[in-house]
């Protein structure tokens, strides 16, 4: 993946696994206090009804969706159990994101003035772990990448779900 990139590790990445409910406890034990862009977002949409909490949505989501992920703040890999058969693909795209951001700060990157600046940046990065991915198994990059993985029956859901999937379905291209 170095090589395919052209970014050398500069130091260690510590690994952790966790269980399902691991994940939702670390979820909520880092939600952002105050006006966060994706709680606005969701609220200004309808995407949740009146007196749910954005956090719970985004946190029940985020259980069912998230098999691993680099942790920016933390500086180490979080892989959930259950997960094992799709290892090497996840751990390979995470691993480029510790490679961003030990050569890019990521945290810099990321942490733009607008939703649309954010939303921007985090296509460029998920994009460039796609695109990456590509040549570490020696494909030619496409602008074909992964689209919704499940069926929901209800709006919310279905919506919360392409939301959240843009940065990966339109980042290759980007």
């Amino acid at each position: 993946l170095e090589e395919a990139r052209g970014l050398k590790l500069l130091y260690d990445i510590p690994h952790h696994w966790i269980s399902p409910d691991g994940l939702i406890k670390r979820y909520n034990a880092t939600v952002v206090v105050g006006d966060d862009p994706d709680d606005i977002l969701l609220k200004a949409l309808f995407m949740v009804e009146e007196g749910v909490d954005p956090d719970e949505v985004e946190a029940e989501y985020r259980s069912g969706t998230v098999m691993a992920y680099y942790d920016i703040e933390k500086k180490e890999m979080v892989t959930v159990r259950g997960y094992e058969d799709e290892l090497e693909k996840i751990y390979v795209h995470e691993y480029l994101h510790a490679l961003q951001d030990q050569h890019f700060n990521l945290t810099r990157v990321l942490n733009q003035s607008t939703f649309d600046r954010h939303m921007a940046a985090k296509a460029l990065v998920e994009g460039d772990a796609l695109f990456t991915y590509d040549l570490y198994q020696g494909k030619s990059p496409s602008g074909l990448t992964i689209g919704i993985s499940k069926i929901y029956n209800d709006l919310t859901r279905r919506t919360l779900e392409e939301f959240r999937m843009f940065p990966q379905t339109k980042g290759k291209y980007f």
